[in-house]
């Protein structure tokens, strides 16, 4: 046998397809993709990835990837992979507020905000003030700017 574990194969494989064209490919090493996925269908197919943060203040931050510094998000936000800088948003919710209220933004300026000026080994995070720098919607707003987003 081959390998001992699917998880072995597809290590393997990553490893392979790194090697394939580096200049021109990215091959993401976490394994789920975006928070929510849509799929737009009709004459211009395309799929959308949004990304979604709570601050909750006994947290003090908002967290950026798992408790070890890996997953998804800060791989997106390091590597730049270049469909992702244009189908992605993230969605940070305030959670010091009764009613909800968003702010929509791409990886490039969640890259302006990360905490220590990049990603690290371990307890990546967005700086909070983003939440004060930004403009914040509301619900209505951000479902607004979300179907011109998708849709155009």
């Amino acid at each position: 046998m081959a390998f001992s574990s699917e998880e072995e194969m597809r290590t393997h494989l990553i490893v392979r397809l790194k090697e394939l064209d580096p200049d021109s490919l990215i091959v993401m090493d976490s394994q789920n993709v975006g928070d929510i996925v849509i799929c737009r269908g009709g004459e211009a197919p395309e799929i959308f990835f949004l990304e979604l943060k709570l601050y909750q203040p006994r947290n003090r931050r908002i967290n950026l990837g798992d408790s070890s510094g890996r997953g998804f998000q800060p791989e997106v936000v390091q590597k730049r992979p270049y469909y992702l800088e244009d189908h992605l948003r993230w969605i940070l919710c305030d959670g010091r507020q009764d009613e909800p209220s968003y702010v929509l933004t791409d990886t490039a300026t969640i890259r302006r905000y990360l905490a220590g000026g990049g990603i690290g080994a371990k307890h990546n995070n967005i700086q909070v003030g983003i939440l004060r720098e930004l403009p914040i919607l509301s619900e209505d707003a951000l479902m607004k700017k979300l179907r011109d987003f998708l849709t155009t």
